[in-house]
């Protein structure tokens, strides 16, 4: 049987895919940006990333060759002495998806997203009309077969006054269909985007050092490696900006808990931005980072930032990015920028050691999907004979705050641990808040994402669901 997917009813609550039209590598979508995307790529896959890359780079720079360490972080350099490190991660939250490759899909408005093929079921009636299980009951009321129970069994809808016997065939037939839909699934734009744009500003030959970082997803571990076993290779370097932030008009000065950036140098990108932006989508300097690979190096650089790329609700199915804003303003934009002759402003030793997560997992945008070691003293300042007069002087909010840096934060797409009892759960997610230093718009966001995973997750039928039972309404 052949099945128009607009006639198939739409399983998925976080994106419908099946009405955006597949997108065309080299028609829609660059050649090597599509490649980018469309390979799955979490922790432990970057390899396949890396040879996109390399085939890249040896076309568009064949005097230069590319260095591959011991972690998997790809480096190259443009330039005998650059001041600017370019920063991306070719790591993805894709975990969960079982295939090489997704399919991409770009609407009219130029957002691109993903999806993975799904089977599908659903019911049709004698007429060839699909129907709900709702739609049932009502058919068999409207004919006189009103019972306060209804079940499907071999395509024959039965009711009963009793949901454990005296089922009575109510004489409505219904056909099961299957049919492959496309099922929206993490796109993975955070962060191939970062890694399309390193390519292009290498392309254009644009002084620099560039560092496509492995593991960032899961506590920087490319990062975390370079900035400790290798901090000779950023001698000389004075800014690093890492392409890896959602939405259009962030520069950010504030990551992990500490400024990771100057506002005179943030402004002055933004200012050399924002010129060649439309009027309405310009950049300016914000201080609610989390974590990107460019935390990692505050006490080796100067002015560390992250820079917006233009994807949004990235590590969901309802990922997407704008295509149309990313290839005809920012990337433009970014060749434009003087980076050498960006100012320096903050000491590159007045920030934290790397990055250390609690537990490595991935992380958002919002500030709960990350967390950190409280760069505050457990102890307060002074002279203490002993390690019990420090405990016993420690202020409550100090010994709140120790105990948030052995607590595991709470994700949502990780829930609970079977061993938790209600209150243990409550006072996880409580102290997730706390820790982060959670807004209402982000508490609020985060409720919207655990309804939006656990309906994603229950959105299938299982096989034996299809012999349902219909409840009163």
């Amino acid at each position: 049987m052949t099945t128009s997917y607009s006639n198939l009813p739409a399983v998925n609550p976080v994106a419908d895919v099946s009405e955006i039209p597949v997108a065309v590598r080299g028609k829609d979508i660059d050649p090597l940006l599509f490649d980018l995307l469309r390979t799955v790529s979490p922790h432990g896959k970057e390899s396949k990333i890396n040879e996109l890359l390399l085939a890249f780079i040896s076309k568009v720079q064949p005097d230069i060759t590319p260095h591959v360490d011991v972690k998997g972080n790809l480096i190259m350099q443009i330039g005998k002495h650059p001041k600017t490190m370019f920063s991306c991660h070719t790591d993805t939250v894709q975990g969960g998806i079982d295939q090489e490759f997704t399919t991409l899909h770009i609407s009219p408005e130029m957002y691109v997203h993903a999806s993975i093929p799904s089977d599908v079921t659903w019911y049709e009636n004698s007429a060839g009309d699909t129907v709900t299980d709702l739609n049932m009951k009502q058919e068999a009321r409207s004919d006189g077969k009103a019972f306060p129970f209804y079940t499907l069994l071999d395509g024959r809808l039965y009711g009963s006054k009793n949901q454990f016997d005296g089922w009575v065939d109510t004489q409505k037939r219904y056909a099961t269909r299957t049919a492959v839909k496309p099922k929206a699934c993490v796109l993975g734009a955070d962060d191939k985007l970062g890694c399309y744009i390193l390519c292009r500003l290498i392309e254009a030959g644009v002084d620099g050092l560039y560092v496509f970082h492995i593991g960032e997803e899961i506590g920087g571990i490319g990062s975390k490696y370079l900035a400790v076993h290798k901090p000779e290779y950023f001698t000389g370097v004075q800014h690093c900006i890492a392409f890896d932030r959602m939405d259009y008009g962030d520069i950010i000065t504030h990551q992990s808990g500490g400024r990771c950036c100057s506002d005179t140098f943030a402004n002055a990108l933004a200012d050399q931005l924002s010129v060649n932006f439309p009027p309405m989508q310009k950049m300016a300097p914000s201080d609610r980072g989390s974590f990107t690979d460019s935390a990692n190096y505050t006490s080796l650089i100067a002015e560390c930032t992250n820079v917006s790329v233009g994807y949004f609700s990235q590590h969901t199915a309802r990922e997407r990015f704008d295509l149309e804003w990313l290839e005809r303003h920012l990337i433009p934009a970014l060749l434009k920028i003087d980076w050498a002759e960006l100012p320096v402003e903050r000491e590159a030793t007045s920030f934290a050691a790397p990055f250390q997560g609690v537990r490595a997992k991935p992380r958002s945008n919002r500030n709960y999907f990350g967390s950190y070691q409280s760069q505050r003293s457990m102890v307060p300042a002074g002279g203490f004979t002993s390690s019990e007069d420090a405990r016993r002087t420690q202020s409550r909010i100090d010994r709140v705050q120790n105990n948030l840096c052995e607590m595991e934060s709470f994700d949502p797409r990780d829930g609970f641990f079977p061993e938790e009892s209600a209150g243990q759960k409550a006072q996880r997610v409580l102290y997730t808040f706390i820790k982060d230093d959670m807004t209402l718009s982000e508490i609020a966001q985060m409720v919207v994402d655990v309804y939006e995973y656990t309906a994603y997750d229950n959105a299938m039928p299982t096989m034996q669901e299809e012999a349902f039972w219909l409840k009163d309404m």
